[in-house]
Order: structure tokens, then C-alpha cells, then sequence
């Protein structure tokens, strides 16, 4: 099981700060502060921001050894980003084992703000060291549309699948999402306790990380065609874009 949590906020400065906890239906939260639940190994981080030089990830655990930074950044300054091929720290076969009950921070440093944009760190939790899985792996089209993102929120859509799914049973194993505004995305399954997702890309030509595509990442979920999951999505501009659209990675199983 591997579900995907946030921290975003503007920066008030040229500094280093805290970064707010994006509030989470599966993780409490309060303030700057992430309470680990049931699902105690870090698995993969994201960083990105306006002039962003460093992030580092915080709790208990974490600054007994040392600070844990995140590499690589995604700098959306000067028109870089899209010039990154790898955006996640992915640490699925090097997992950082984290403490149930304590609290996580997510600091980050930049040179620069803008008024347009929100800091966002997105942090990969599982419960086991995810196994990537292969075999017959199809991908189709699925949209979101009709709502406003709204900033420093996860903002819930049902999905339009295109063409209708047939019926049975399938996983999810990996998806490109496209947003303007870019950030992140979480499918949100029917019953379940997870939310797994990835990085959305902020331009439809752009590459999408290939650890989050055609099970890298493992199994992100599983759900029968008639109760399909629907999808959370976190910007990082202030302006929110109104439409979502992804071409989900899928095994059929059932």
C-alpha cells in the first residue's frame, strides 16, 4: 500500500521556512506539522518551487541520524522545469523507515518568491518496499472537469474514463497526469484507506517521470469497474486550472 501526502505554502521570503502540511483525509495534520500513521516508510519525495535551492524533510526519527534533503529540485525559475527528465526522489528500493505517531516537517529554501506561485513538497509513504510489478500493461485516457483547484488543497474530481471501462476488476499501476498549474495528483479508491499518486506535468508535451509509469512504482490500487476511484489534485500556482487529464497505466485482474 503506498499513498502520496503534501506540504504547500507561499514563501514569505528569500529564506528557509516551514512548509504548511496540506490538510489530508488519511493523516492528521496541524499546521506545519504531518503525523505518520500506519504506513511508517518514506518511500519518495518532490520538491519544487520558484528560485528553490534546497529541501530537507524532518521529524524525530529523521534528525536522529541526519537531515533527510530531497534531490533532485524542480526550480521553476527562468523557464527550467521543463527541461527536467527526473522530478521524484524515488527511494522505493532504499526505503527510510519513519515512526508511527510522530510528526513530519518539510522545510525549503529559496532565493526568490513569486506571487503567483506555492512552494509544494509532495512525500511517498508505504507500508512495505513497493515491488514493481510487469506484465499485459495498457494505458487509457481519464479527465476530471467542472471544478476550480484551489490552492494549498487537495481538490476532489470524479473521473470520465474514455472509452467506458469494461467490466471487471484492475489495478492501477502507474499514470501521466496533465494539469495547468502543474503540482500533484492522488487517486482517492472507494473504501480505502491509500492514496497513491504522482507529479502532474505543467505542459502537455512534456515527459512525465517514468518511475511513475507501467509499475515502477508497484501497484498503486485496486477496484472493480463499477466503483472506480476518483482523483485529488494539488496545484502549485495560485491560480487554479479547471480540468485534469491522464492517461492511467492498467492491468486487468479480474
Amino acid at each position: 500500500m503506498i499513498t502520496l501526502v503534501a506540504f504547500s505554502e507561499m514563501n514569505a521570503g528569500a529564506t528557509e521556512e516551514l512548509c504548511a502540511a496540506v490538510p489530508d483525509q488519511t493523516h492528521y495534520t496541524e499546521g506545519d506539522d504531518l503525523l505518520i500513521g500506519k504506513l511508517p516508510l518514506l518511500v519518495g519525495a518532490y520538491a519544487k518551487g520558484y528560485a528553490i535551492g534546497d529541501c530537507r524533510l524532518v521529524s524525530p526519527s529523521i534528525r536522529a541520524k541526519a537531515d533527510l534533503y530531497v534531490s533532485p529540485l524542480v526550480n521553476d525559475y527562468g523557464g527550467y522545469a521543463p527541461f527536467f527528465p527526473r522530478r521524484i526522489d524515488w527511494r522505493g528500493d532504499c526505503p527510510f523507515p519513519l515512526v508511527t505517531g510522530e510528526k513530519l516537517n518539510a522545510y525549503t529554501q529559496q532565493t526568490g518568491v513569486a506571487a503567483d506561485q506555492n512552494r509544494i513538497v509532495g512525500v511517498w509513504l508505504a507500508e512495505a518496499a513497493p515491488t514493481p510489478v510487469k506484465g499485459e500493461i495498457w494505458t487509457v485516457k481519464a479527465y476530471a472537469t467542472g471544478k476550480t483547484i484551489a490552492e494549498k488543497v487537495w481538490t476532489n474530481f470524479e473521473l470520465t474514463w474514455e472509452p467506458d471501462l469494461a467490466m471487471g476488476r484492475y489495478q492501477i499501476v502507474g499514470a501521466r497526469c496533465y494539469m495547468i498549474g502543474g503540482g500533484l495528483f492522488r487517486f482517492v479508491p472507494r473504501g480505502a484507506e491509500n492514496r497513491p499518486g504522482g507529479v502532474c506535468i505543467h505542459e502537455s508535451s512534456l515527459v512525465s517521470d517514468e518511475v511513475q509509469r507501467k509499475g515502477n512504482m508497484g501497484v498503486w490500487c485496486e477496484f472493480d469497474s463499477t466503483l472506480p476511484p476518483s482523483l485529488d489534485a494539488l496545484p502549485y500556482l495560485v491560480a487554479g486550472a479547471s480540468e485534469v487529464y491522464l492517461r492511467v497505466d492498467l492491468m486487468k485482474v479480474g
